[in-house]
């Protein structure tokens, strides 16, 4: 809500500082929300350990941490006008994921494989 009166006030007096103060202030609740979000990722750590092999657990945490980082960048890149940065930016994080993924999308597809045979 500061940023919010922040923007509200920059905007009619110093219009140039908007874009920068919102930045910031997307970048500030990123990291509180990233912060009480620890109790949730550590409950998925574990739930992961006790079903999945640990390299399992660790690909999907790392491709949700790539997610939302490519989002945040992403919106950053959209409130300064650069859409087409921020497409790109979120077009690397799927790349990302996708390379992050690959040795659990290999072994599924020779589970697979074996199943077929």
């Amino acid at each position: 809500m500061l940023c919010l009166a922040a923007v509200w006030v920059l905007r009619q007096y110093k219009a140039e500082m908007v874009l920068p103060v919102r930045a910031a202030g997307t970048v500030l609740i990123f990291f509180a929300v990233l912060g009480a979000a620890q109790p949730i990722v550590d409950m998925i750590k574990s739930l992961c350990e006790q079903s999945l092999p640990t390299a399992h657990g660790e690909i999907l945490l790392s491709g949700l941490g790539i997610t939302l980082l490519c989002a945040l960048g992403a919106g950053i890149c959209r409130d300064f006008g650069e859409i087409g940065l921020a497409t790109a930016l979120e077009g690397a994080g799927k790349i990302a994921v996708v390379l992050q993924a690959l040795p659990l999308i290999t072994e599924i597809l020779g589970m697979t494989k074996e199943l077929l045979s």
